[in-house]
């Protein structure tokens, strides 16, 4: 057995993808919402330290400037890249953006200034003046004044408009930190390394204050937005607010427990934030100087963090790869519900809205009022290892699946068991109720559906429907379709009246682990653990939108009362929104401090109730613009039966002037919600088109590649590997370091077969040094090798039925991966893998993924590959594959042991000896012994001939099924 340990085994990184956040503010009587920081994105880098990052004074755009002097520049709205500028020999270490201008300024370890078109990406002037490291900059507010200093003990200020030296200033303790100018452009201050503060009047010309308060190195200074204050930060985990004008400290904030690494400002001067090397970023409130809260999902060590202009934003620097940005905002949040001592399992919310039934790791079902957020029931529920909770459709009973095989229906009033259904073979995964018949549904870890008459507490349909373990069934709102979610990957739809498969669906790459049936229109959203959403047209089978942004496992996803938007609740302990139609990302909701279970929403999509690891029940609104139902378009007709003429229902309280101008209808509402920041983006044209297309050359994708593996990061990165990898491969399959790649992001989806096929193909390809650097040529190969010669070789594992190995996972967790072992004994003939390396060949892979349940497939597969090959089949799938598949329960294979250790052969640099095969008339196909010069063969029934130094040694027949025949040559 084999265990592999990974250089880099944290959890992934929350990445997180938002079109537009619109701080929307809503109205619910007696409730007020608390006002906090929510993630909004994390922007990556290269790995390795970022040097400065700062955002827009617009907001508009993050930039960043990391390790490898390289400025970025990303889209603030939507996180594109639309800007990778390298400094080259400048080296640049601290960058500002001009307030009004599409100009940056840059300091570098070359000892100058560069000042940047960022609109073009071209230089536009390099100041000179400085004798050391540029490595603090400052504008102004106006951008008129530029302020400079570094190791050279001066301290520079320019005219922004002439690029000249106004003034230059000698710093003793010749180094500088951090520099800062007053809202009036009149005076300066700056940071020594002598840890002295010091302010400079420019009309003066002179030293008018200092102090030397702090204790250690000062990383940051900053005057209040309306210049009555100094505030510092440094290493002695203090916070230092300066009284500059009367020479007094005002406060002195200690609430860090390490390094104060960052300080800014909100325009109001009421609050400031503050971050540290801990992974903290406070907001403070400078009133009472408190922490106010604290930013969530922030890992350590921050830093630099600054507030955007309009107060609204938050920039965190991290130390390594990469940037996260936050916005202050109403999350929603009314409520959280804190009875249970343990885990939330699951959650249901009453057809009428009124109730939300949870169900905890503590063994307790909890009723709960929705309106007044407090528990009206609690049930023990003993030693049931309960899965799921569902409220009948009348809100008078909860059914349980249990563990144990069993259904129990309870009484909502007392908790009395109705009835118990017994039926399943294993533990009961999922229930839903029919929504107009008495009808109860069921899936379960025995891959069986169940239909359950609740009338006679009966089974009246039973079938094997999947070939793994259910994890979910729904009916459609209408009870005329439901689908099955499986392990397995797929989701089937089926037929309520005739029970009748109507279509599987095959996109999910991981287990399906919910499902939804959208109200309005025939849509069906699934999520699963391979972190996407996918909208589905069931009734045709066909994919309308993959969303993907998430993280980590999608634990849930509900469809809003019209249909046109989407919630999905992450393992990545966040909340986010969708729109279906464009298959957007709408906002980030919240983001809660433990991993998310699972979510339950309210029948007309005003709350969702949310369930942790942890034991809090959150409740939040949801946006009414988005998930309650849109008012129709209205004309002159629809306003008179408002009026009441048609004797329909009347708006509450109506006034004509309401009426005729004041409804909202459908365009207005998505307008507001989407389709401004559409429109904005648009218009924003300060990037040519043209300049930030993306080019997906073959180059292009194999340096995203390099860049991508440079980081070392695949449990976070290994979507975006796998999809950088097999594009180049669907140009080139001679191309090892995509075969690389794909072999770690297999080992991720505990993939073992895979892994096997890639190290076949991949041992062979070219590694293109001139592109890629993120390893070397021979590490590469010894890593073939190594998986090759070692995990892969047939006599290390003789005595074993199955291949297997741990490693450790993305959670710090021991997984394991396992494959049967006769696979090892399905070798790839030279004359095959010379023919897809070397010709215009492509292989859809998928055709071979998430075979580990079907091994028997595989194989086939694998076979009818080499056939497929030899008959110049340039493009192989499923379709070009078939005609060389087996047909069904008719295949037959056998093993063919060869030992030609007594066999010399010229030529050979090593022992390995090769051999030819030749089935019935077709081509020879090449093979090698290994190191003992044996070899065992998985061979497809047929007349076979064995040709060794060109002379043909043996003919044999496998035609029985797991025939073993011998060849021991001399």
């Amino acid at each position: 057995m084999i265990r592999l340990r990974r250089k880099n085994s944290h959890p992934p990184l929350a990445i997180f993808y938002l079109v537009f956040a619109l701080l929307i503010l809503f109205s619910i009587p007696e409730v007020k919402a608390e006002n906090e920081y929510i993630i909004h994105r994390t922007y990556h880098t290269a790995r390795g330290n970022v040097f400065d990052g700062t955002i827009s004074a617009d907001t508009n755009f993050v930039v960043a400037l990391d390790k490898q002097y390289t400025i970025r520049i990303w889209r603030y709205q939507n996180g594109a890249l639309v800007k990778t500028i390298r400094t080259g020999d400048h080296k640049a270490i601290s960058i500002v953006m001009h307030p009004t201008k599409p100009l940056m300024f840059t300091g570098g370890l070359n000892n100058t200034i560069t000042v940047w078109d960022y609109k073009k990406g071209s230089i536009i002037k390099v100041l000179t003046g400085h004798d050391g490291v540029v490595s603090s900059l400052k504008l102004s507010i106006d951008g008129e004044i530029l302020v400079s200093a570094g190791k050279d003990n001066k301290v520079l200020i320019w005219n922004v408009e002439r690029f000249k030296v106004l003034q230059g200033i000698s710093e003793p303790s010749g180094n500088v930190f951090s520099v800062d100018i007053h809202p009036s452009n009149r005076m300066i201050a700056w940071a020594s390394a002598s840890n002295e503060i010091k302010i400079w009047d420019t009309v003066l010309k002179k030293h008018i204050g200092s102090h030397k308060i702090h204790t250690a190195k000062v990383n940051k200074i900053l005057f209040m937005p309306n210049g009555e204050i100094l505030g510092s930060c440094a290493d002695d985990k203090k916070i230092i607010l300066w009284d500059w004008k009367n020479g007094k400290q005002r406060s002195s904030l200690s609430e860090h427990k390490k390094e104060v690494t960052g300080i800014s400002f909100h325009p109001s001067n009421t609050k400031m934030i503050s971050c540290s090397d801990e992974g903290e970023i406070y907001l403070w409130d400078l009133k009472t100087n408190k922490v106010e809260s604290t930013l969530k999902l922030v890992e350590k060590p921050v830093k630099d963090c600054l507030l955007s202009m309009d107060g609204k934003k938050v920039l965190g620097v991290f130390t390594n790869n990469y940037l996260k940005t936050w916005e202050l905002g109403d999350n929603g949040f009314l409520a959280s519900l804190k009875d249970h001592t343990k885990a939330i399992i699951s959650l249901d919310a009453s057809k009428n809205g009124k109730y939300l039934a949870s169900l905890s790791a503590d063994k307790t079902v909890k009723i709960w009022n929705i309106a007044s957020k407090q528990a009206l029931k609690s049930y023990d529920i003993g030693n049931l290892e309960a899965q799921q909770i569902k409220i009948s459709p009348d809100s008078k009973l909860f059914a349980l699946a249990g563990a144990n095989s069993e259904i129990l229906i309870k009484n909502m009033t007392d908790g009395s068991v109705v009835a118990t259904l017994k039926g399943h073979a294993g533990k009961v995964n999922s229930i839903d109720f029919h929504p107009n018949k008495n009808l109860l549904i069921s899936g379960g870890a025995d891959k069986q559906i169940i239909i359950w008459d609740l009338n006679q507490n009966k089974e009246i349909n039973k079938r094997t429907a999947h070939k793994g373990q259910i994890t979910r069934i729904k009916f459609s709102p209408s009870g005329e379709y439901y689908a099955s979610a499986s392990v397995d990957r797929t989701i089937k739809i089926w037929t309520q009246s005739d029970q009748r498969l109507i279509h599987t669906l095959e996109k999910h790459t991981r287990s399906v682990r919910d499902i939804d049936f959208s109200n309005e229109k025939d849509l069906l959203a699934s999520a699963g653990d391979d972190r996407n959403i996918i909208i589905w047209e069931y009734k045709t089978g066909n994919v309308k939108n993959i969303l993907s942004g998430h993280d980590f496992i999608v634990s849930s996803v509900h469809f809003s009362e019209d249909g046109t938007s989407l919630v999905s609740a992450s393992r990545d302990k966040t909340i986010r929104l969708w729109d279906i139609d464009s298959g957007t990302f709408i906002r980030t909701l919240s983001g809660e401090t433990e991993q998310i279970t699972g979510s339950a929403m309210t029948p007309a999509s005003t709350l969702l109730a949310v369930g942790t690891l942890g034991n809090d029940i959150s409740i939040l609104r949801l946006p009414k613009q988005l998930f309650q139902k849109k008012a129709k378009k209205v004309d002159t007709p629809v306003l008179n039966t408002l009026t009441g003429t048609s004797g329909q229902a009347t708006p509450e309280k109506p006034s004509q002037s309401v009426l005729t101008t004041d409804i909202p209808t459908v365009s207005a509402i998505s307008e507001t919600d989407i389709k401004t920041e559409q429109e904005e983006l648009k218009r924003d044209n300060i990037f040519d088109i043209k300049t930030v297309q993306e080019d997906r050359s073959l180059e292009t994708v194999q340096k995203s590649l390099n860049e991508l593996l440079e980081q070392n990061n695949i449990c976070r990165d290994y979507i975006k590997i796998e999809q950088e990898a097999k594009s180049i491969l669907k140009q080139t399959l001679n191309d090892q370091a995509a075969f690389h790649a794909l072999m770690k992001v297999f080992i991720i989806k505990k993939d073992l077969q895979m892994i096997y096929l890639m190290a076949k193909l991949g041992e062979n390809a070219l590694f293109a040094e001139n592109v890629y650097n993120y390893s070397t040529n021979e590490s590469v190969f010894r890593f073939f090798r190594r998986w090759l010669g070692v995990v892969f070789d047939q006599s290390n594992i003789e005595k074993s039925n199955e291949v297997t190995m741990e490693y450790v996972d993305c959670i710090n967790d021991i997984s394991t991966l396992r494959m049967p072992q006769y696979l090892l004994f399905i070798d790839i003939p030279v004359e095959t893998i010379q023919k897809l390396l070397n010709k215009k060949f492509s292989i859809d892979f998928t055709v071979f993924e998430g075979l580990q349940d079907n091994s028997e497939v595989f194989r086939d597969r694998i076979f009818a590959l080499i056939e497929a090959v030899e008959d110049n089949r340039n493009k192989i799938n499923i379709t070009s594959l078939r005609p060389f598949l087996p047909v069904k329960n008719q295949s037959i294979y056998g093993y063919y042991f060869i030992d030609l250790s007594n066999v010399l052969q010229w030529g050979i640099q090593n022992d390995l000896v090769s051999f030819q095969l030749r089935r019935g008339k077709s081509d020879w196909m090449t093979f090698f012994t290994d190191a003992e010069k044996r070899k065992t063969l998985l061979l497809r029934g047929g007349n076979y001939y064995l040709r060794v130094n060109e002379k043909v040694r043996q003919a044999f027949i496998i035609d029985k099924q797991d025939q073993r025949l011998t060849a021991l040559l001399k």
